[in-house]
């Protein structure tokens, strides 16, 4: 059987954007479904937030005798010339516990397989947070402390547990929103445990909140900027073998 390159997604509407609505099934708790792209076969697995569900479907990826495992997924700027849609591939994943040293042969290679598809790449380091960043101040404290380029919630927690098991890790994030733009509070909390959109919270928040649906639409654009890159990084991987990617 051939093996299968895991991929880990935090988020259903991530997922859902760059690999489809259909095909997904219930597995080790969490919703996960094969899918062949290009020369490759991809695992893929929604975790849900939160370090101890990504924790949990990092080795539900691991069992199942995925390599590499890649953590894709959106993420906030924290550098001020970062636009919707720019992608990083960490050299550095940082977070309260400690740091990642990603600056291997094997990670400039898959920057190499993605530069000419079009996808728009940046350099920089990721910092991974335990909460929502949602405010510009948060955002450019983080910068200044640690030194990072863009703030997610999994990272970190996916690639400590792929080194630990020795098994070859990378990060892909896109961008979506920028370093001066919040997130409203009353639509982050409307993800729940599993990574869902709770639709009946989020339109009673709207309806509750009129202004924010400018704010909404906003960030509904830039979301597709940054799912419709990792798209192009998916394809991308899935046409190249190369590396710890050949079978």
């Amino acid at each position: 059987m051939k093996k299968t390159t895991g991929v880990l997604m935090a988020l259903e509407q991530e997922a859902f954007s760059v690999f489809g609505k259909r095909g997904w099934s219930e597995s080790g708790g969490f919703l996960a479904k094969a899918e062949r792209i290009g020369q490759k076969v991809f695992l893929i697995v929604i975790s849900g937030p939160g370090p101890k569900r990504v924790q949990r479907a990092t080795h539900y990826l691991l069992a199942c005798d995925s390599s590499p495992i890649i953590n894709i997924g959106v993420a906030g700027a924290l550098a001020e010339d970062l636009e919707a849609g720019d992608v990083l591939c960490p050299s550095l994943i940082k977070s309260e516990e400690g740091a990642l040293d990603m600056d291997s042969s094997q990670r400039l290679q898959l920057e190499k397989v993605l530069r000419p598809s079009g996808v728009p790449l940046t350099k920089g380091n990721l910092f991974t947070a335990l909460r929502v960043i949602a405010s510009p101040e948060e955002k450019k404290r983080l910068h200044e402390i640690h030194s990072c380029q863009a703030v997610d919630m999994e990272a970190y927690h996916c690639g400590a547990e792929c080194l630990r098991e020795n098994v070859p890790f990378f990060a892909i994030k896109a961008i979506s929103d920028r370093a001066n733009e919040s997130l409203p509070g009353a639509i982050t909390s409307c993800v729940d445990d599993k990574g869902r959109v709770r639709l009946s919270r989020l339109i009673l928040s709207i309806l509750s909140r009129p202004w924010l649906i400018p704010r909404l639409l906003e960030l509904q654009e830039s979301f597709k900027k940054a799912t419709y890159s990792l798209e192009l990084a998916m394809s991308a991987i899935g046409a190249h073998p190369f590396g710890v990617f050949s079978d």
